[in-house]
This record gives structure tokens, sequence and C-alpha cells, in this order.
């Protein structure tokens, strides 16, 4: 009870829950969304073998642990030795220090969680796309319906359930207490 009671008196409370949310809701809007975008963009492919390989590039980093990926961002952000701050230091230009700076935090995890779970989120969400009626978009194609219009007519409102469950799922994991990582 006294981890409870420091937590609740603590000066910083309103901060870390500010911070928790903030950063939640930035990763489950940004995964979702990009998730479905590349759902989409791959459920219009045609060559069944791109797509495959496609998918299971998207799907691989799901797959690597958080303690390689820290040290896979470390080897791009770091101050001395990191690829962004060799190629800004072989342009000329002043050297960043992106671990120093609290203000790119939020961008950068947003988008290590992009790359890390949007792919298995587009697998599911092309899953969902695979059970669409393939007649629908035949009908439309044929009342002179363009590509856009079948993702926005067709695509997009059978995709509202599965984005609300993983929506759903996602806010759940917020209680893993792992801030998202």
């Amino acid at each position: 009870l006294k981890n409870f009671r420091m937590l609740t008196t603590s000066p910083i409370i309103g901060r870390l829950i500010f911070n928790t949310l903030f950063l939640n809701i930035l990763f489950i809007a940004a995964e979702t969304l990009v998730g479905v975008i590349l759902a989409l963009l791959l459920n219009e492919l045609t060559g069944k073998f791109f797509k495959r390989i496609t998918q299971s590039f998207m799907f691989l980093p799901y797959f690597i642990g958080w303690p390689v990926v820290g040290v896979m961002l470390m080897s791009f952000i770091d101050y001395d030795m990191g690829v962004f701050n060799q190629i800004l230091a072989a342009s000329g230009l002043e050297r960043v220090a992106f671990t120093n700076e609290p203000a790119m935090w939020p961008a950068l995890l947003t988008l290590i969680r992009i790359w890390k779970n949007a792919g298995a989120q587009c697998i599911i969400y092309l899953a969902a796309l695979s059970s669409i009626d393939p007649q629908l978009y035949e009908a439309a194609a044929i009342d002179g319906a363009s590509r856009w219009q079948r993702m926005r007519l067709i695509s997009l409102p059978f995709l509202t359930a599965t984005v609300f469950l993983m929506i759903l799922l996602a806010i759940g994991r917020i209680f893993y207490g792992d801030v998202g990582m």
C-alpha cells in the first residue's frame, strides 16, 4: 500500500497519467491508420507472389524483440555514430542530440511502433478485406466506380467492425503497464 500512497501523493502524477494516455492514443491512432492504409493498398495488388512477399516483409518486424529494436534505434540516432548524424555531418550540417530532445521522443516512439506493429495489423485488416464478396467490386466497377471509390465505399465500411475491435484490444493493452512497448 505504500507504493500506491506514494504514487497518489506524487507531484508528477498528473504528468505521468497525461504522458501515458497521450502516447498510447498516439500509438493506437497511428498504427490503426497505417495498418488500414497498407491493407487497402495491398488489397488492390493483383500479383499474388508480390503480395505474399510484401506481407511477409511487413510482418517480420513484429517478431523482433524490443531490446533489439532499441539497439537498432540507437544505431540510427546516436550522436557520435548514428546514421542520421553521420549523414548530417557529411553534408556539413550540425549533429542533433536526439536522445537529449524530449520533444522528439513521441515521434520516434510512434515511428518505431508503426514499423513494428502496423504490418501485423495490416495482415488482420487484409484478412477482413478478403471476406468481402468480389462481386461487390465487380458491380461497382461496372457502374463506373474508380478504385478509390471502391475502396472508400466498399472496403472501408466492411473494415469498420474490425478496426473498432482492434482499437478496443489496443486500449486494453494500455493496462499492461509497458507504456506501449
